[in-house]
């Protein structure tokens, strides 16, 4: 880092109900004290830290396991959230050094975050990450997300306006007799998992989330889940959490084998868009298309082909035996 007069910040520990408290509820559901207290289990604390200078400034909540803090633990994305307007870029730097020296001073052997990506907080990305860089962070690699423009998405005009492949299976799923449905009851939820399972066994990738940590997370998380339906039979569903007021994610979705000749998910994604632009929703996330940076070619061709818009999103490290002096 370099040398600069930066004031310091105090970082301390507060409760997990003063957390929720002092963080409400317009923060991104990932971040909010009972996403976080349900997903406890998967590490041996969480730390839910204010940065302070003359008032509070920043929330943060980060997990530690084997001496490793990790923000998120169990989510796609944390973040550091502003307690009041008008944060200096001094400031930000100086949460960021304090957040250093508390963690190296608790034992942790290093710090890791996931940041969110650009269309949740742009301008806030780009201090935190020349924040992180300039206290001794590395970028460990980037993963590509993929989103929908609500707000620049015409109905009419989006089956002409997506690429040539994409218009054609969007034709062929129209014509296919298929229609989305909302789960509107328990057994309707846990048949949209159970299309996902399929789907995930059927190709052999991992599911993260067992059905009861679905159940367990859109009992406190706002949501919709859908499925697809030809001839009253589910071809394929959605899981979708609402993680802010105007951004939707889509967590899961995918459709039974034997059934890609309709092109389900083409038809799924233009029903999927509808919906949430009917509800004024700005942001459809649909999610990355690498791993650990790596790239799924075909997942990300797919996206774009659908007319999904690329972001960054960067995972950041720092390990405290090249903390740099303060």
């Amino acid at each position: 880092m370099t040398e600069q007069n930066i004031n310091r910040m105090q970082i301390f520990e507060i409760s997990p109900e003063e957390y929720g408290n002092i963080v409400g509820d317009e923060v991104a559901c990932f971040c909010k004290k009972d996403f976080l207290e349900l997903n406890a289990g998967k590490v041996d604390k969480i730390h839910y830290l204010v940065g302070k200078d003359s008032k509070r400034r920043f929330a943060l909540a980060i997990g530690e396991k084997d001496r490793e803090w990790r923000a998120p633990f169990s989510a796609p994305f944390a973040d550091i959230i502003y307690l009041k307007k008008d944060i200096s870029m001094e400031q930000l730097y100086a949460f960021v050094a304090g957040l250093n020296s508390y963690a190296k001073d608790c034992g942790a052997k290093s710090l890791n975050f996931f940041l969110p990506v650009n269309i949740y907080s742009e301008q806030s990305n780009a201090r935190l990450m020349n924040a992180f860089i300039g206290n001794g962070y590395q970028i460990l690699y980037e993963d590509v997300n993929y989103s929908f423009d609500l707000e620049a998405i015409d109905i009419d005009l989006y089956p002409t306006g997506i690429s040539h492949m994409g218009r054609k299976n969007l034709r062929i799923a129209m014509d296919s007799g298929l229609h989305l449905h909302h789960c509107n009851n328990h057994a309707e939820k846990e048949e949209a998992y159970d299309v996902i399972k399929i789907n995930r066994e059927s190709r052999g990738f991992p599911l993260r989330m067992s059905k009861q940590q679905v159940m367990d997370t859109i009992a406190i998380v706002d949501h919709d889940l859908f499925l697809l339906k030809k001839d009253d039979v589910s071809v394929a569903s959605a899981v979708v959490y609402r993680v802010t007021e105007d951004i939707a994610q889509v967590i899961y979705w995918g459709n039974i084998p034997d059934v890609g000749e309709y092109k389900p998910i083409n038809y799924l994604a233009f029903e999927l868009i509808k919906f949430y632009k009917h509800l004024n929703f700005k942001i459809l996330d649909i999610g990355p298309s690498t791993e650990e940076g790596v790239s799924n070619f075909g997942l990300c061709t797919f996206k774009e082909s659908i007319g999904c818009v690329p972001s960054a999103k960067f995972r950041f490290q720092i390990e405290f035996s090249h903390l740099p002096k303060s």
